[in-house]
């Protein structure tokens, strides 16, 4: 290397460290400042900020696909996939998975014999009839029996498949999808012909029907029964179907017949990091008719996976496009009375802690607050009155949107974190001028020192 050079270097060090030059103590560490966060900022970008629009994956028929009879079916469990190889693309979705898992989100089946082994949701499944038996959810405390048997007459389904978090069974009319999630949901849609699932209770499991009934309270209200045994806690429940509950020495029997409609069964979280005050609202909300849709949902290196679940038989939800910090929804609904949307995320997927989180409808901002319960029970009919919160969790956190009125909206979820704030255009024209300005005033020092 060119001595002078050398030497100039030697001396541009010296400057940055504050050697010598007083007016370094100002100078030196905000030079190394910006250096240093330029440096992070670049390598962070490159790590999270590729689109993964485009090379989706929807599990199967589900995720708002077309079932084998042509029928729209619900749900939907994807992989959104950036760059790479086949190869690449299941490596990444198992290790996303298993991510997943570590924040309460979801995890992926393990299923073979019959077998469906969940981090979250057991059982065992005849492959013959669909019938499910030993239906258990996992909860903090270890695994509790939820249902003994879950049974749906002259139901012959096709071979069980697993995409992502979901388990998927169906036949031309009837399609059955089991969540592996903290809620454990147990989601039946029937188009054409009258379908009835009977949920036979687990031993300990007390039933108890929930007061009001549909047209009660301003959205209405699913036919719904509680299921509990003190620890664990959840809801069957329909749109428009009708539950008749039968008790006998055999046991206790929850009996839901609908058609063109769906029945579930969704248990209140309890193996994730999240508030209990703030889910047994949210359970409420389900049973009002309040909240339509739930979607978690991560994002590493270019690439997404989801799981969504509609609480309503004519709610659908599309991703549209998925990248850390920046997220594209489709929402649309035959019923145009407003409704509440939840999100779950990580941290490293949505900046919510400490970036600048902005939620636009339609491309319109929409007003923030910092009460759940202003979101839950939102009733207005007009632009204005869209809302959301942030919930935060340990190391998730979940964000719930209230929409006005429904026909099909676009809604956009991005976090501008401080650092992307800084190296925007402006902060990267700022830090480029200081650059200059210390550059140039170290050379001057330096000419002048020879």
């Amino acid at each position: 290397m060119n001595h002078k050079v050398l030497k100039y270097c030697l001396f541009c060090a010296r400057l940055v460290i504050g050697v010598r030059l007083k007016f370094t103590h100002v100078i030196a560490p905000s030079l190394a400042a910006v250096m240093f966060v330029s440096l992070f900022t670049t390598i962070v970008s490159a790590d999270g900020n590729a689109s993964a629009e485009g090379n989706m994956m929807i599990g199967g028929q589900n995720g708002n696909g077309m079932g084998m009879s042509g029928h729209m079916w619900k749900d939907g469990s994807g992989f959104m996939n950036g760059e790479g190889s086949d190869q690449d693309m299941q490596e990444r979705m198992q290790e996303m998975m298993q991510a997943g898992k570590k924040y309460g989100l979801f995890d992926q089946f393990t299923y073979a014999d019959g077998i469906a082994d969940g981090y979250f949701v057991d059982f065992r499944l005849n492959e013959t009839n669909g019938m499910i038996t030993d239906y258990v959810l996992e909860t903090d405390d270890g695994p509790v029996a939820v249902f003994e048997r879950i049974d749906i007459a002259d139901f012959a389904p096709s071979v069980p498949e697993v995409h992502g978090a979901v388990m998927m069974f169906e036949n031309d009319t009837v399609q059955i999808i089991v969540h592996d999630n903290p809620t454990a949901m147990y989601h039946v849609i029937a188009n054409d012909t009258e379908t009835t699932v009977s949920f036979k209770v687990a031993e300990g499991m007390s039933v108890t029907e929930i007061s009001g009934g549909p047209g009660d309270g301003p959205n209405g209200q699913h036919k719904a029964l509680m299921i509990s045994d003190g620890e664990v806690e959840g809801i069957i429940c329909t749109d428009d179907g009708s539950i008749v509950v039968e008790s006998g020495a055999s046991g206790t029997y929850v009996n839901v017949t609908f058609l063109d409609d769906h029945a579930m069964f969704r248990a209140k979280p309890t193996f994730a990091h999240r508030h209990m005050h703030n889910e047994q609202a949210m359970m409420q909300a389900i049973i009002q008719n309040r909240m339509a849709c739930e979607i978690s949902l991560m994002v590493r290196n270019g690439s997404a996976v989801y799981d969504i679940m509609e609480y309503q038989h004519e709610f659908r939800m599309t991703v549209m496009q998925a990248e850390r910090n920046r997220i594209i929804l489709q929402v649309s609904s035959e019923n145009h009375e407003g409704r509440v949307i939840l999100m779950n995320m990580d941290q490293l997927t949505m900046e919510t802690k400490n970036g600048e989180v902005t939620v636009k409808l339609d491309g319109r901002n929409v007003r923030a607050s910092t009460n759940p319960l202003e979101v839950l029970y939102a009733s207005g009919i007009y632009d204005e009155d869209a809302v959301y919160t942030i919930l935060q969790n340990e190391g998730s956190s979940q964000l719930m949107v209230y929409i006005p009125s429904f026909s099909t909206h676009t809604l956009g979820i991005e976090s501008l974190s401080p650092l992307a704030e800084v190296f925007g255009i402006t902060g990267t024209i700022a830090a480029l001028g200081a650059l200059v300005v210390v550059g140039s005033a170290a050379f001057i020092l330096f000419v002048r020192r020879k």
